[in-house]
């Protein structure tokens, strides 16, 4: 099964968990009308197949996910996340490599809700961490019953807007040792992984903040942007904190994306219309973040999703459905990962 068979409308992508040239100047005062479109860059590893979510380390480091079945883990593989490093002087990345069994799942002939699906990779600024989301623990479908949704620790039974079934995931984290290998991925213990939707993990810059999105009581509405210090990396995590209406509204706000160098946070909105498009908000200087505005890299009706600045914060790279810039023979509704300048 393949990412993208169905319209992501308005009604599924609010219930959902699953979701991720000319220079932009981010003020203060932005207004949040749309400006010129800059010059958007296709993905170098697009495919006729979908990719979306990526992410970077200082170093280059660059983290992926596609659904390309031709380097996959397994047949019938739902998405894998795959590395490449990323020159950002000359704005080339070295040959694309999935990460393999391990960090990526394969699908279990047991359990239709354990399909392989590995996806919202996201590297720690040092190159140390990587944090995803799997569904490699999903109960089987007769065990998922509505109410666990609330489960405290259970994997979320919620909508699906890839394919209108259940989605079953967790948060992972994975640790980089010392001679480069990555630990077996394990589930980001409570208050982090609740059984809320909780989804596109990702660490602040001052490496002791966890922020990621999640449907638990307490936001605005719909899906927020929770934040929570760390105690110690994947073993313990304090209170999650709403990161409040500069961010959050009653629609769906969700992967935060903090800028290597100003602080700025990009991140993805589902308004009340069901657009799909990438804020940016900006720190208040009281610890929190001042009304977002919408990005000139958004087009109408293209679900902009997903945002991940490059080293240096020069380069934003995002997914989105642009069937004007797809590569010949894509699939319909076939997202891809594009990238453009934005002056911070």
């Amino acid at each position: 099964m393949l990412v993208a068979k169905l319209v992501p409308s308005p009604q599924l992508l609010l219930a959902a968990a699953a979701l991720c040239g000319t220079a932009i100047t981010l003020g203060a005062h932005a207004s949040s009308v749309r400006a010129p479109v800059p010059v958007i860059t296709p993905f170098p590893f697009n495919t006729i197949k979908t990719e979306q979510e990526m992410a970077f380390a200082d170093d280059g480091t660059m983290v992926f996910c596609s659904a390309n079945p031709d380097t996959a883990v397994a047949a019938d593989d739902e998405l894998d996340i795959y590395t490449s490093q990323y020159n950002a002087v000359t704005r080339t990345f070295s040959e694309a490599v999935n990460m393999g069994l391990g960090i990526n799942s394969a699908p279990d002939p047991t359990n239709p809700l354990r399909n392989g699906l590995d996806i919202e990779p996201y590297i720690s600024p040092d190159g140390n961490r990587l944090y995803f989301r799997s569904n490699r623990l999903a109960p089987t479908p007769d065990a998922c019953a509505p109410s666990a949704l609330l489960a405290p620790l259970g994997p979320t039974c919620v909508p699906n807007f890839h394919t209108g079934g259940l989605d079953t995931t967790l948060l992972f984290l994975s640790v980089k040792g010392a001679d480069g290998t990555w630990s077996t991925p394990e589930p980001l213990p409570a208050p982090i992984n609740t059984g809320s939707g909780e989804h596109c993990v990702m660490e602040l810059r001052d490496g002791e903040t966890l922020c990621f999105s999640s449907l638990r009581p307490g936001g605005f509405g719909g899906m927020d942007v929770w934040c929570a210090p760390v105690l110690e990396h994947g073993k313990a995590y304090g209170t999650p904190v709403n990161v409040g209406p500069g961010v959050n509204t009653a629609g769906m706000e969700f992967h935060f994306a903090q800028h290597p160098t100003n602080g700025h946070v990009s991140f993805t909105r589902i308004d009340a219309t069901g657009e799909t498009d990438i804020w940016n908000a900006q720190p208040d200087g009281e610890g929190g973040w001042l009304p977002a505005t919408r990005l000139a890299i958004n087009t109408p009706g293209a679900m902009d999703a997903c945002p991940a600045w490059a080293p240096g914060g020069k380069t934003l790279f995002w997914f989105s459905m642009r069937a004007d810039l797809s590569i010949p023979g894509a699939e319909p509704l076939t997202m891809d990962i594009f990238s453009a300048d934005v002056t911070p």
